[in-house]
């Protein structure tokens, strides 16, 4: 009952910001436009210690765009797994368990991504 009166308050609080304009729209990540300098910094010379060296290298940004499908698949294999180990007691019981659970969630996303097309 109290998760339920959390996430009901949870679901207000983002109502309510999405009504003010509270809040970011959207988070997008780019990736740096030019590479810091040598010649900018002390600390990025070639005589300094390689410790302070690295925070002079350009940062590489990695983008992840995960499909729904995808996201549907992590979903259901966190969720199985979390299913089989507290539902059941032997080891060999929960894999199966997990298991099943992993293919229902699966079939069901499929069945209902059929119907919904």
């Amino acid at each position: 009952m109290l998760g339920f009166v959390g996430d009901l308050g949870n679901g207000l609080l983002f109502f309510l910001s999405r009504i003010f304009g509270l809040g970011a729209d959207q988070v997008q990540v780019t990736p740096p436009t030019t590479a810091p300098s040598s010649s900018s910094s002390p600390a990025c010379s070639t005589s300094s210690p390689p410790w302070t060296r690295i925070i002079c290298a350009p940062e590489e940004v990695r983008v992840t765009n995960l499909s729904h499908f995808t996201a549907v698949l992590l979903f259901a294999l966190f969720a199985s797994t979390v299913f089989g180990i507290t539902q059941r007691e032997n080891p060999r019981r929960m894999f199966r368990y997990g298991l099943y659970c992993f293919s229902l969630f699966v079939a069901s996303a499929i069945v209902i991504s059929w119907l919904m097309f």
